[in-house]
């Protein structure tokens, strides 16, 4: 569908919307007829007011436009991440190797970083390491933005595991800071959430317990929405990770106990095996002894 236009009539049809009513006291009739006949275009300070008053977000009319599927980097990374679950790396390699080309040839960088973000997960997945060019590349290039859209937190959300850990305090530290313009959208809030947890994870498995205990801090000050049921659950799950670090073993099984209880309660079965596996993965590298 390349007809904005047509979309445009298709939404107001669906919505049993009139011309007149779409029109008044935002532009004429003839120009929204024309726009939808796709005879002439409408600049995005026009089309915003237009989707208000259909009630209709800009996302909305986009995700229409494109037949209700993902962007192609959205399409493109859940291949990956499906195929990384398959432990599939045929198909991760040739998704790199796609977006190398499309960088060889347009020399856009966006496609250069897409390849490497995928490599990092490649990486997790066959124990290869990153180059460190590579990894210097994404992290100059991510700390030069003063503002990270949901792109770039993606991208960094993917390539934490093959991070140094100065650069991925370095990094999260800016993270709410270089994020804040999103602050409001609740699926970027929950991606920044995401990525403080990592990151409190890598700091916890690295021995890092100033810089955990600060990023706990930090995301406790953020105010979790009541909304957030699991976010709020696993920062209940990493405070009991730090009390056990710290060598307060019974009230960190307390906390991270009470959290796989919750999630059996509610048959999120996934979650009980991920996080139950990650707790005693946890405590037999910190050669600590569960109490009775």
């Amino acid at each position: 569908m390349d007809s904005y236009g047509k979309t445009f009539r298709e939404i107001r049809k669906q919505k049993n919307l009139t011309l007149q009513y779409i029109a008044k006291d935002i532009m004429s009739v003839s120009m929204i007829s024309k726009f939808e006949r796709d005879e002439s275009d409408v600049t995005l300070s026009r089309i915003i007011p237009l989707l208000n008053r259909m009630n209709v977000t800009l996302e909305e009319f986009l995700y229409t436009h494109n037949e209700f599927k993902k962007s192609e980097f959205r399409e493109k990374l859940s291949l990956v991440i499906k195929a990384y679950h398959q432990s599939n790396v045929t198909i991760i390699r040739k998704i790199i190797e796609e977006e190398e080309e499309k960088f060889t040839k347009t020399e856009i960088t966006d496609f250069r970083m897409n390849s490497l973000m995928f490599e990092a997960i490649l990486s997790d997945l066959t124990g290869e390491p990153l180059a460190q060019e590579s990894i210097d590349l994404v992290v100059n290039s991510l700390w030069s933005l003063e503002v990270w859209g949901e792109y770039e937190v993606t991208i960094y959300g993917n390539m934490i595991k093959v991070l140094n850990i100065e650069s991925v305090i370095l990094l999260s530290k800016e993270i709410f800071k270089k994020s804040k313009r999103y602050a409001r959208l609740m699926s970027h809030r929950a991606d920044i959430y995401g990525i403080i947890f990592n990151t409190i994870i890598v700091c916890l498995e690295k021995k890092k317990i100033e810089e955990a205990t600060i990023f706990l801090s930090e995301v406790k000050n953020s105010n979790i929405p009541e909304k957030f049921i699991y976010e709020r659950l696993l920062f209940k799950y990493l405070e009991g990770l730090l009390e056990i670090t710290k060598g307060n073993i019974k009230n960190g099984y307390d906390l991270t106990d009470e959290v796989i209880r919750i999630f059996t309660f509610t048959e999120s079965n996934s979650n009980v095996t991920i996080y139950t596996r990650y707790l005693n993965e946890f405590i037999q590298k910190r050669n600590s002894l569960r109490p009775e």
